[in-house]
């Protein structure tokens, strides 16, 4: 029974090497190679989006990378708007200064504020989330489709039937990995959703540096005086205005099977 176990065992053993050597093992190898290094390259691609993007927004308000580590991230739960800046130190002060307030008015100053705080870091998440993605996506499928290229030129010098079947796997591989992850900046509309989120996130520090000015000051744009009623009437009109749907997707962009055979039919 051991000698039958022990021959077994060397039969799989010299099969191994002969079994690499036939030609669908060979195309599977290198098709799982490509795929794998395709989410590799994605995934470094992605990291190094996330590096460039905490560089352009260091020292920016609210969409700092270090304010969305989880330390920091508690100061957007309260209902008070945490204190970052000299203006928000100041806060007291401004509300103070208004003659005949209630602490009903104060307080709802206060928590406006902190809204306003919590919408302008989500807008900056999701605004950096779908960049690098988007950074990503472009160059994975510029770098596939360069591939795709090049092998689909030698594909049309030589013919098909005379091509190498090696080149073939890899214009389909790679010309596969374009169609799926070119794709992706259409199907979640990630251009969009970069450029919409970026501007509410824009428009929410604006409003806050009206509020704060307007708590300064206690007047408006025409210089007019106002009370702290104004002031949260005035702020809960804007934020409705701002309130609007940021995110989109295109699921009609999703590529069918049939368009793609039929691309690929046309290289022929």
């Amino acid at each position: 029974m051991i000698d039958s176990d022990n021959s077994s065992a060397k039969k799989w053993t010299w099969n191994i090497p002969s079994l690499l050597q036939q030609a669908p093992v060979k195309h599977g190898l290198l098709s799982a190679g490509m795929l794998l290094a395709a989410l590799i390259a994605g995934n470094v691609l992605n990291v190094q989006a996330e590096r460039v993007a905490q560089r352009w927004t260091q020292g920016l308000k609210y969409a700092d990378a270090s304010s969305f580590t989880p330390n920091s991230a508690s100061s957007t739960d309260n209902d008070k708007p945490s204190s970052t800046t000299n203006d928000k130190a100041n806060l007291n002060l401004y509300l103070n200064s208004f003659k005949n307030s209630t602490p009903a008015e104060r307080d709802r100053i206060q928590v406006q504020l902190a809204q306003i705080e919590r919408r302008a870091r989500a807008y900056a998440r999701i605004s950096i989330f779908f960049y690098t993605r988007l950074f990503a996506a472009i160059a994975l499928a510029s770098a596939t489709g360069i591939v795709t290229a090049v092998s689909l030129f030698y594909i049309s010098k030589v013919g098909w039937d005379k091509a190498n079947n090696y080149v073939i796997n890899i214009f389909v591989i790679s010309s596969s990995i374009t169609i799926f992850v070119g794709a992706f900046p259409i199907i979640f509309q990630q251009e969009n959703n970069v450029t919409n989120n970026a501007r509410l996130y824009m428009s929410y520090l604006d409003l806050e540096n009206q509020i704060l000015t307007a708590l300064a000051t206690q007047k408006n744009d025409q210089g007019q005086l106002i009370d702290l009623r104004t002031i949260m009437v005035s702020t809960d009109q804007k934020m409705a205005e701002l309130n609007v749907e940021s995110i989109g997707f295109d699921p009609d962009a999703i590529p069918r099977s049939a368009d793609i055979f039929q691309q690929l039919e046309s290289g022929q």
